[in-house]
């Protein structure tokens, strides 16, 4: 179930979850047909320029990910519900961040194992650079950096209780998102989002 073809791109690091970003963003796009070229950065209204076109570029990429229900979701939906979108929305849009869901989360889960560690995220990094060479390639402290933003986005998400402790929350799906996901047949990513 993971994507080895794919090359990583670790841009994701320019924002980590980005929630409020996206809330924005999707509230406009509802406004706008759900039409993304009709959006532009200035939605996000950040102070600075490039701030600015940096996150919206993230935003976007994350939204092009999401249909018409997701973005309802995140735009309307509880804060729970929605921080649960953008993190569905990563995990879409970062094949990275969905290889880490699937060979460590999930399985840890499925051993009753709530408990991430800095040895579990060594293995998992050593596992995918032999079929990932970007990976191998990053220079240590862009290393340390997508290991920082990964676990921001689960703690900003709520998926793990702190960056500290990183314990796995295992009542995480929100049953909207959850039934809205089963009926689209879209079971394994109901399964991530269980970890």
């Amino acid at each position: 179930m993971t994507s080895s073809t794919n090359k990583y791109r670790f841009s994701f690091t320019a924002g980590a979850l980005l929630h409020g970003e996206m809330v924005l963003a999707a509230n406009e796009l509802i406004h706008h047909d759900f039409k993304l070229e009709r959006l532009s950065a200035s939605v996000l209204n950040k102070n600075r320029s490039k701030t600015n076109k940096r996150e919206f570029a993230e935003v976007a990429l994350r939204l092009k990910t999401l249909d018409e229900k997701e973005i309802e979701f995140l735009a309307n939906g509880s804060l729970a519900l929605s921080k649960q979108v953008a993190l569905l929305a990563c995990v879409r849009a970062y094949s990275f961040i969905r290889d880490f869901f699937f060979c460590v989360i999930l399985d840890k889960v499925s051993l009753f194992d709530f408990s991430l560690t800095e040895r579990d995220y060594i293995s998992f990094v050593r596992n995918r650079e032999l079929d990932h060479p970007e990976l191998e390639a990053l220079a240590d402290s862009t290393k340390y950096k997508v290991k920082q933003v990964l676990f921001r986005i689960l703690d900003q998400a709520e998926l793990i209780d702190s960056i500290k402790s990183k314990h796995i929350n295992p009542n995480f799906l929100e049953p909207r998102l959850g039934a809205w996901l089963t009926e689209q047949g879209k079971l394994n990513e109901v399964k991530l989002l269980l970890g």
